[in-house]
Formats: C-alpha cells, structure tokens, sequence
C-alpha cells in the first residue's frame, strides 16, 4: 500500500526536521511543517501514485481492487492527480487554500473509505486494495485533521497573543 507508505514518509520526514530545528522554531511553525509534509507526501505523493496507476495503467491497477477495467478509472485517476497538484501547490500558497485542501481531501477519503466499505459488505470485495484501503483512507483523512487542527489553534493562538499586545 504505497498511500500508507508515503504517509508514513512524511509523517518520518517531517518530525526529523522538526526534531532537528526545534530550538528555532515555534509551535506554529513545527504545526505548519508537519501540516506541509504531510501535503506532500500524503497527499501530493499519494495523488501521484493513484494518477499513474489509474489513467496509466488501469488494466493493473483495477484488479488489484476488485474491479474491472473502466474508463471511469481515468476520471479517478485525474482526479487524484487534481489533489497531487493542489498539495504541490499547498509548498507557496498558504493560509485558507490549506484549509481548503484539508476539508476537500479529507471529504473525498471518508468518501472513498466509506465506497469501500460498501463494496465490501455487499459484494464481498475483500481484494487487498478495496478492503485495506477502508482503514488507509478513514485513517488518511483523521490523520490530515488532526494535524490541520494543531496548525490552525496554534495560528489562532498567534492572533490572540498579537491582539492582548495591542
């Protein structure tokens, strides 16, 4: 499961730069290089991965999940890659746009999850990449959440301490 591993990736990167810095960094900054990291690899990375297999290489890719071959498979794929590309960008543009790709992201993971699920209990798809990926998408989107949640009180905890100053 190539997803887990680039989250697993990011989430390894990210605290050993963090780790390494921590002395110059503040809380919002060590919450906006994890949040970062993990835009990168856990979902532009993963985005990536899912556009290759999918628009590339889809007579592979749909049995692995249960499926047969399908030109709804490219739409998949290029909606995958839509997410890579918004979480590349996430490296420059800051602010709402992250926001933006934490509740997009995390919409389409639970929804994901949740079509997977489905498959499973009513058609008995048990194949490694239809029923693993119930638990990498729901995990996917907790995982994103909770990081984003970290950034954002850490961002709001700044605003708060800038305006009892003033």
């Amino acid at each position: 499961m190539l997803s887990f591993s680039f989250v697993m990736l990011g989430f390894l990167t990210g605290f050993i730069h963090v780790f390494m810095k921590r002395k110059q960094l503040s809380k919002l900054e060590k919450a906006e290089l994890l949040l970062l990291y993990f835009f990168v690899f856990g979902v532009g990375c993963t985005g990536i991965m899912a556009f290759i297999g999918h628009v590339l290489f889809p007579e592979v890719i749909a049995p692995m999940i249960g499926w047969q071959v399908s030109p709804f498979q490219r739409e998949v794929g290029f909606h995958d890659g839509a997410w890579a590309l918004l979480a590349i960008l996430a490296i420059w543009i800051r602010g709402s746009f992250w926001t933006a790709i934490v509740i997009g992201w995390s919409f389409f993971m639970v929804c994901a999850g949740l079509g997977h699920l489905y498959e499973t209990v009513t058609a008995g798809n048990y194949a490694f990449y239809n029923f693993g990926m119930i638990f990498i998408d729901f995990g996917n989107a907790a995982i994103l959440t909770a990081l984003w949640l970290r950034w954002f009180w850490a961002e709001k905890e700044i605003k708060s301490d800038k305006r009892a100053i003033s």
